[in-house]
């Protein structure tokens, strides 16, 4: 199986910088094709919140490079290695933020969300209230859980999923990479085949839309070119700005053929 990427940001009407930082690449390996997608949204409340998506995002770009290939030819392409490696990199990224937040006198903070695309498995690594959805054939599902405290009271049971929607805690986040040396990421995995499609997104992009609006505008790309795909994300964020989202605000879509 190959891979269609494509993506789309914009800086939103409210910030002087755009705080989201992106990842997305396709390799072709004696594995097979491999694709990995990040989406990284640094803490619009926080200082130098574009520092700390930068970081994630590099550091990931850099173990996609130098890394991830002798992986592959080990034959340990599995959730074990991966989650493994993705708490390595993750922890150190936390930790050189949270030194840099104390030398600045700050608190500096972003989100990771981490797809995985290899041997018809995806692996999905979170922390933070990004999101990824998966668009198959008559399914689509929220495949992350938000780390923030609404989305932990729904879990708890505490308020309903329709009292989720309108929370205004569903901007308190509970953990993100870079304020706390404490930090936990969760993990998902399942298949992938011809057909489906995957979205990332910040919460400027999912905020103002529905779920059936989400999953429309995959499955009516899913055929497309790149230059189509790019167009899908754009519209969707013309979309949330005409309903008045002021954030930074970014997508990321892979198709798999």
């Amino acid at each position: 199986m190959s891979f269609n990427i494509a993506a789309a940001t914009n800086i939103g009407t409210r910030k002087n910088v755009n705080q989201d930082n992106y990842l997305i690449k396709t390799a072709k390996t004696s594995f097979g094709d491999v694709c990995i997608a990040v989406m990284c949204d640094g803490m619009g409340g926080l200082a130098d919140g574009e520092v700390a998506s930068m970081k994630a995002v590099s550091a990931l770009n850099q173990w996609f490079l130098t890394r991830f290939a002798s992986i592959l030819q080990s034959g340990c392409c599995d959730e074990q290695t991966l989650g493994t490696e993705m708490d390595t990199i993750l922890s150190t990224v936390n930790a050189e933020l949270v030194d840099y937040g104390n030398s600045k006198g700050a608190h500096v903070g972003t989100t990771a969300t981490i797809l995985i695309l290899a041997g018809g498995k995806y692996y999905v690594f979170h922390v933070g209230d990004s999101r990824c959805y998966k668009s198959g054939i008559d399914c689509f599902s929220q495949i992350t859980d938000d780390d923030s405290l609404a989305a932990q009271r729904m879990r708890n049971g505490e308020i309903t999923p329709e009292e989720f929607l309108t929370s205004r805690e569903k901007h308190i986040l509970v953990q993100c990479i870079g304020v706390n040396p404490n930090m936990s990421v969760r993990k998902y995995t399942g298949d992938y085949a011809a057909g489906d499609s995957f979205l990332l997104c910040c919460d400027g992009l999912y905020n103002k839309l529905t779920a059936d609006e989400l999953r429309d505008a995959i499955e009516m790309q899913k055929t497309s070119a790149r230059e189509y795909m790019e167009t899908a994300i754009e519209s969707l964020i013309t979309t949330v700005i005409s309903r008045g989202e002021t954030d930074n605000i970014t997508g990321l879509l892979v198709n798999v053929n």
